[in-house]
């Protein structure tokens, strides 16, 4: 008889320990995701610091010289001066929209992060695709994302904007800065030019960083869901 009890209570000892898993288990999938979670930036910074430590163009790796992407030609016509200016605009928060993202208000969220992440009109009008950046020896410094965002900041709406603004204005903002004083120093720039020409992949590089973190967001009762780009196979829509 003690034999039997001991069992029962070997048993149910058991079954307590694996639904205790089970449970923790399923708490660890429902885990609201912050940024670094979600998203690592570190190839992003390798770029800055490479541009933040070069003189001149010149000093770039030969990829931004030598590799073949096809882009159109209006692109040449694009001043990283106005990306920036349009870039700040954006990002910028009203007193309102900070009111209306702490009460977690839904409409505010997805306008401002449809703005914060929306693409400068010029760089949009393009309809470019990224796929040859992402499959050429550019793809070293760009973002990665390291999971799907299903539970990424569910319930705390201004901190997920905060995050957006922080990203834009370190890996979008910044570097297109650092990149503006790079030509500026570079009194040799049209002479030494090959194509394609380094500004040029420099955008292709910062816009597709951008692209990354553009995301279509609807809503289903309370919750918004997050899907994959507007737009098909990494192309900007019409």
């Amino acid at each position: 008889m003690k034999k039997q009890i001991l069992i029962r209570t070997m048993v149910v000892m058991a079954l307590m320990l694996s639904n205790t898993v089970f449970f923790t288990a399923c708490q660890k999938t429902n885990e609201t995701q912050t940024f670094n979670d979600v998203f690592n930036t570190s190839k992003i910074q390798t770029l800055n610091n490479l541009v933040e430590n070069s003189s001149s163009l010149s000093d770039l790796p030969s990829e931004f010289q030598q590799i073949e992407i096809a882009v159109p030609e209006a692109i040449k016509n694009i001043q990283i001066a106005d990306l920036i200016m349009t870039y700040e605009q954006n990002i910028k928060l009203s007193n309102s929209e900070i009111d209306l993202l702490l009460k977690n208000d839904i409409a505010t969220y997805l306008d401002v992060i449809e703005r914060i992440s929306g693409l400068p009109a010029q760089i949009k009008a393009l309809n470019l695709n990224f796929t040859e950046v992402k499959n050429s020896s550019l793809n070293k410094y760009l973002l990665v994302q390291k999971q799907e965002p299903d539970q990424y900041y569910l319930d705390d709406y201004y901190h997920s904007v905060i995050e957006l603004q922080n990203y834009m204005k370190d890996f979008v903002i910044q570097p297109l800065r650092n990149f503006n004083a790079l030509v500026e120093k570079s009194a040799t720039l049209k002479s030494a030019m090959t194509k394609p020409d380094p500004t040029i992949t420099y955008q292709l590089i910062v816009s597709n960083n951008n692209w990354d973190m553009w995301w279509t967001y609807t809503t289903v009762g309370k919750k918004i869901i997050k899907t994959k780009h507007k737009g098909a196979k990494g192309s900007f829509p019409g």
